[in-house]
């Protein structure tokens, strides 16, 4: 299982979500089960709303503050199997890094890397 840190609204949330998207399939499509936190983006949206990732789409979540955010996010990352670090800056995704590794969590930055990590077991 293969936890996703990247920057969600620091940035083009659009674009982070999208690279989150791609890495996402990218490793299902590997055979990986994946963590994907940017999928919050989406919770609460309804066909009414905007058809993308936006603060507006957030619904009930919304009022979740962003330590809560990252409390979740270091603990879901430091029970995987493994992180991905998407580019780009976000000082939670460094924060869910840092954690996992303390764990002994592995991070990679590349989809390839985590691959042969894997064929490595």
């Amino acid at each position: 299982m293969v936890y996703l840190a990247g920057p969600i609204s620091k940035g083009d949330v659009r674009v982070n979500v999208a690279r989150a998207a791609s890495a996402h399939y990218d490793l299902l499509c590997h055979g990986f089960a994946v963590v994907n936190p940017m999928l919050t983006c989406w919770a609460g949206w309804t066909p009414a709303g905007d058809p993308g990732p936006s603060a507006s789409a957030h619904g009930p979540f919304r009022t979740t503050d962003y330590e809560t955010w990252i409390r979740v996010g270091i603990a879901t990352a430091c029970r995987c199997d493994a992180v991905l670090r998407l580019p780009g800056e976000s000082v939670g995704a460094s924060a869910e890094c840092a954690a996992a590794e303390a764990c002994g969590v592995p991070v990679f930055t590349s989809v390839s890397d985590l691959i042969a990590w894997r064929s490595n077991l």
